[in-house]
């Protein structure tokens, strides 16, 4: 559902209206019409072969009960740990820059942290420990809850009330950036049993998509300053605007290979060891977003690269169909193993709550700035499942 939202929305409506509208994105200005098709061809491409990995992925349904399999239960004692170090690590955050950042313009907060942490490496995991590390905690808790009730065991609610509270404060709507904050109000409906039936599923598929035409620039109101008034635009004025870049940066992908060539996998490389310091690594690749917009000489770098760009990038047109092929025939099975837990237990496990609506994040990149936090919800998932039981 996240990767057609995705499609539907970013390489699809977007740059339809982007095209027919002749319109310049003020953040990506100087459209490259002389790659246009090769653009389209990219999105296409990517995607249908995405569709053929899926396909693939597909396993026969096997015979037997529906909903035979097995349920993996919390451990109360681990999930407990992990939600108190994920206190512990939000304090240090918040005592470092202190509470009143909790509510200042992004801009702000990111110039605190740059002069608090100076290596972008380490304010960029602080940061990820802090606000994922918060959410896996809250996750797991609701899950224990539910796992509780289910079989009729005491559920205590205070330490769930405050931990929810807190991850609240923490990410916010004003000082946190939208997709975060996306991220985990989904994953907290997901855990409460938004995916639990058919028709909440298409209704929270539905809001989604909505919201990204309709909510998802107005949250941007505050990203400069918290005097800012909230400025309602209609969807067409939304889709013209710098937070639709992706079509625009596959561009500029392909007339980045066409000047210089592809980069042989070092923005992969990159990615793989995103936690090593740039003091270290003096010649530690940049995003891929940044890459496009120093190669096109954006006075603004803080731009996407979505995933047909990243792949085209590192590894042409190869590398885009053998990681298209991948990611279909991998995410389709683990929608089918989501689709499992569901159905014994009314919600995925803690990875299945966080991490498939973070894949928006992921998808529209760069993949570099999107490890950190990811490499925390991985970290402690794994954590919390220390002690867990799976019960037939």
């Amino acid at each position: 559902m996240v990767i057609s939202v995705f499609v539907y929305g970013f390489l699809g409506i977007a740059p339809m209206v982007q095209l027919r509208e002749r319109a310049e994105i003020s953040t990506t200005p100087g459209f490259i019409q002389d790659y246009a098709w090769q653009s389209v061809s990219v999105v296409l491409i990517g995607y249908g072969v995405f569709l053929i990995g899926s396909s693939v992925g597909k396993r026969q349904a096997s015979p037997g009960p529906r909903f035979a399999g097995r349920i993996f239960e919390l451990h109360g004692t681990s999930v407990l740990v992990t939600t108190l170090l994920a206190f512990l690590i939000s304090a240090y955050y918040v005592g470092s820059l202190g509470i009143g950042s909790l509510f200042q313009a992004r801009t702000v907060l990111d110039i605190e942290r740059a002069a608090t942490w100076g290596n972008p490496t380490t304010a960029a995991l602080i940061t990820g420990f802090s606000q994922m590390g918060l959410l896996v905690a809250t996750v797991a808790q609701i899950l224990l809850f539910r796992q509780r009730r289910a079989k009729n065991e005491t559920a205590p609610v205070i330490l769930l009330i405050v931990t929810v509270a807190l991850l609240l404060l923490l990410v916010n709507p004003v000082s946190s950036p939208r997709y975060t904050v996306g991220t985990v109000y989904v994953a907290l409906v997901a855990a409460c049993g938004g995916w639990s039936s058919i028709r909440r599923y298409r209704s929270i598929s539905i809001a989604l998509l909505t919201s990204l035409f309709f909510l998802f620039p107005i949250a941007s109101t505050f990203r400069n300053s918290t005097d800012a008034k909230v400025k309602f635009g209609g969807p067409l004025e939304a889709l013209l605007s710098g937070d639709f870049d992706s079509f625009y940066q596959i561009n500029n992908a392909i007339y980045f290979l066409a000047a210089k060539g592809i980069t042989w996998g070092e923005q992969l490389l990159g990615v793989v060891l995103f936690w090593v310091p740039r003091d270290l690594w003096a010649n530690k690749p940049v995003d891929t977003g940044i890459l496009l917009a120093q190669f096109r000489e954006y006075s603004f770098t803080n731009l996407s690269a979505p995933l047909w760009a990243e792949l085209m990038v590192n590894g042409g047109w190869p590398l885009l169909i053998i990681g298209m092929v991948a990611l279909g025939f991998f995410t389709r099975r683990w929608d089918e193993r989501l689709q499992r837990e569901i159905e014994l237990a009314g919600t995925p496990g803690v990875i299945g709550c966080i991490v498939p609506v973070y894949l928006l994040i992921v998808l529209r990149g760069s993949l570099l700035q999107s490890m950190a936090s990811l490499s925390v919800i991985l970290l402690f998932a794994w954590f919390s499942s220390f002690g867990r039981t799976a019960r037939r």
